[in-house]
């Protein structure tokens, strides 16, 4: 996408940024009417799913970044060597971008639990949030005698 025509980039950038740019809330109540159509609304397929789509312009944006600075000469240097497009992309691009790559995956990893509209809206009821979890555990099993000491 970093090196493709400007007429693929740019509707594809433009809805990465409207999903940065929506709130949290908003975009888990859309999340909850287009998975119910789908039959997906408050399970865990549904959870994992809106998990992944509200990082994935996170990633895209910081790979997509390190391929606009990517230098071309290192994959033309490695066709006129021999090496097959795969290979190229395999033994050049990948080592070349999996900083960003990592980044990318370090950064949806927090980001999906910063998510806490969509975790609490796409959950199940059946489950519950761990701290929510621990802190009832933790109510139930304090006593009197202990905590007036």
């Amino acid at each position: 996408m970093a090196r493709s025509r400007i007429y693929i980039t740019v509707p594809i950038n433009s809805l990465l940024l409207a999903l940065l740019t929506v709130p949290a809330l908003i975009l888990a109540a859309g999340f909850v009417m287009v998975f119910a159509w789908f039959g997906l609304g408050s399970s865990s397929v549904g959870l994992i799913l809106a998990s992944i789509v509200t990082s994935v312009p996170f990633v895209v944006l910081l790979v997509s970044g390190r391929l606009k600075e990517l230098n071309p000469h290192y994959a033309e240097a490695a066709h006129s060597l021999g090496a097959g497009p795969v290979r190229t992309f395999l033994t050049i691009t990948i080592p070349l971008i999996a900083p960003s790559i990592i980044a990318g995956a370090m950064l949806a990893f927090v980001i999906t639990f910063n998510n806490f509209a969509i975790q609490t809206t796409m959950s199940p009821l059946s489950q519950c949030l761990p701290a929510t979890r621990t802190s009832a555990g933790a109510a139930a099993d304090a006593r009197p005698a202990i905590l007036a000491e």
